[in-house]
């Protein structure tokens, strides 16, 4: 679903699944940016989460740095796509299934993909 709302948004997807025995979610490119997308399904009983709010407290800052380590992943890697796409610039995302609360402009609820229309382009 990734790829296809990405593709309709403008992005070139690549065919890019893995380099050097390292797996990538989604890698796509635009405008001489390459975007790698960490696509998460985590999901979870929302009325279990509704009825118990420290359930969701407790759930979501557990996703939230869970999110924050696989970014810093990515971006530790980044060299990689770097090399195979010949391009300098990369940006990370996670993109979520689940709704998350947090401060992390990388770190996008599906719901609101189009988000990244405007990713990677200045002042953005």
């Amino acid at each position: 679903m990734v790829k296809r709302d990405l593709e309709r948004m403008g992005f070139t997807v690549t065919g890019i699944k893995r380099i050097n025995r390292k797996e990538f979610d989604v890698v796509a490119t635009r405008g001489g940016v390459i975007f790698n997308i960490q696509c998460k399904n985590n999901w979870i009983d929302l009325s279990k989460i509704e009825a118990e709010r420290a359930l969701f407290v407790r759930y979501n800052r557990s996703l939230t740095n869970y999110y924050a380590r696989a970014l810093k992943k990515e971006r530790g890697r980044e060299h990689l796509l770097k090399q195979e796409l010949g391009m300098d610039k990369v940006v990370h995302y996670v993109v979520s299934r689940f709704p998350v609360i947090g401060a992390d402009p990388a770190v996008i609820n599906y719901n609101q993909i189009d988000r990244l229309r405007f990713a990677g382009q200045a002042g953005a």
